[in-house]
């Protein structure tokens, strides 16, 4: 009987007997490949829009065998990787030009990852479908600088800013304004276009209220430096 291969990574499954001379060669391959699956690298140029990852039964070069695939050069259209239909899992660094086009990673016939321009992906096949870990990931904590280019959606959930209370300000940026919303956080005072507010809310600008203002336990000030500025109450009698 001939030899047989594994689905995963096209290991050669020798019978008992064959091979006589060469033995030592086929495991050695089968080594080699099983290195490949733990930490190999493979940079692979895309070539068409249709792609393919080369698997070949038995042999070491072939580029599915490897956990980490690098992918380069420019896309021509909306663009499929694929690797063959088997349960795996892949390191994919996406360093393809990829211009106004999409790029995806898929088991053949089956569905696809979308990977992101200049992005590193960790992804896993079930051999139909190609998942993409952090896309749906349980808790993440990050001990040092977490940096997000893409755009970032709360959905279903609070947002908690400082939960240690610690000494951290806050700080939104507008299209002309470094300050548009600054929280002091040492001095527990909350800014709206100025980064010291000399309050707990310090305004330079305007305000509108369409709704009703509610001053209780404290003073009303107006006017406090003398200027020139006009104040007018229009009084709605029932």
């Amino acid at each position: 009987m001939a030899s047989t291969y594994s689905s995963a990574l096209n290991l050669e499954l020798q019978t008992t007997g064959e091979n006589s001379g060469t033995w030592g060669t086929i495991v050695n391959n089968n080594l080699q490949k099983l290195e490949s699956a733990t930490k190999g690298y493979v940079a692979v140029a895309i070539a068409s829009t249709t792609d393919s990852l080369s698997a070949t039964d038995g042999s070491t070069t072939d580029e599915q065998s490897n956990a980490i695939i690098k992918l380069t050069g420019s896309l021509t259209g909306n663009t499929t990787m694929q690797c063959e239909a088997v349960e795996s899992w892949y390191i994919v660094d996406n360093a393809t030009t990829m211009g106004a086009y999409t790029l995806g990673f898929k088991p053949a016939g089956g569905t696809a990852a979308s990977l992101v321009a200049g992005s590193k992906h960790l992804l896993y096949s079930d051999g139909s479908t190609m998942f993409d870990v952090l896309a749906d990931c349980g808790n993440i904590t990050a001990n040092g600088t977490l940096a997000v280019a893409g755009n970032v959606s709360f959905d279903g959930g609070t947002f908690v800013f400082n939960e240690s209370s610690a000494d951290l300000d806050f700080r939104i940026e507008g299209s002309a304004d470094a300050n548009l919303l600054f929280t002091d956080a040492g001095n527990d005072r909350v800014g709206i276009k100025t980064g010291s507010p000399s309050t707990e809310l310090h305004v330079v600008g305007g305000i509108k209220a369409t709704g009703d203002i509610d001053f209780d336990g404290g003073g009303f000030v107006f006017n406090e430096t003398g200027a020139s500025v006009d104040f007018r109450i229009l009084l709605i009698l029932e």
